[in-house]
């Protein structure tokens, strides 16, 4: 705590804490973790009786906003990483171990979890496979490569159902006569 730095722990309030917050407020996961760290010491502080009360006892969160998380990369990121590490490099064998390391390279993780959704993998396989419980996470993956497979079905066929006319070049101002 910047602002109470030679502060008794006695000392500190909660409205001490509750401005700690709010001076993050731009950033709600530091000032989430801001709570926490303080939380874990006036807690041991308050058990081993150097204070009367903890300050943080009832000071809320701050609201954290929704997302999706973390980008998931694409077969062009990895592309481009491949590209820019060659075999043999330490970023590039990052690249092969990341991708299998629980709790890192969250953006790799997704991509494999959609790579092996669309390869039909089932429910307790990526379970098995990301560490997951219950069907939550595999199934919002299942739902990702879905929609993506999808997608690529449904430009196929407006590809495969709009007919090319290499011999009448397309011009703007053209009403179907030359010039």
């Amino acid at each position: 705590m910047e602002k109470a730095g030679n502060q008794q722990a006695s000392k500190i309030t909660r409205g001490h804490i509750v401005e700690g917050r709010d001076r993050r407020k731009a950033t709600p996961t530091q000032a989430r973790h801001f709570i926490d760290t303080m939380r874990s010491v006036f807690e041991w502080a308050a058990e081993a009786q150097l204070i009367k009360a903890d300050p943080t006892a009832g000071v809320k969160y701050p609201k954290q906003p929704k997302t999706d998380g973390f980008t998931a990369w694409t077969e062009d990121h990895v592309a481009a990483y491949e590209s820019r590490w060659p075999i043999g490099t330490r970023e590039r064998v990052w690249l092969g171990v990341a991708a299998g390391v629980p709790g890192s390279a969250h953006g790799l993780r997704k991509l494999a979890a959609i790579r092996l959704a669309l390869a039909g993998a089932t429910i307790p396989q990526l379970n098995a496979i990301f560490g997951w419980t219950g069907s939550e996470m595999a199934m919002y993956y299942i739902d990702m490569a879905d929609r993506a497979q999808l997608a690529r079905d449904g430009m196929q066929k407006l590809r495969a159902e709009r007919p090319v006319n290499k011999s009448a070049p397309y011009s703007r101002g053209s009403k179907g006569q030359n010039g």
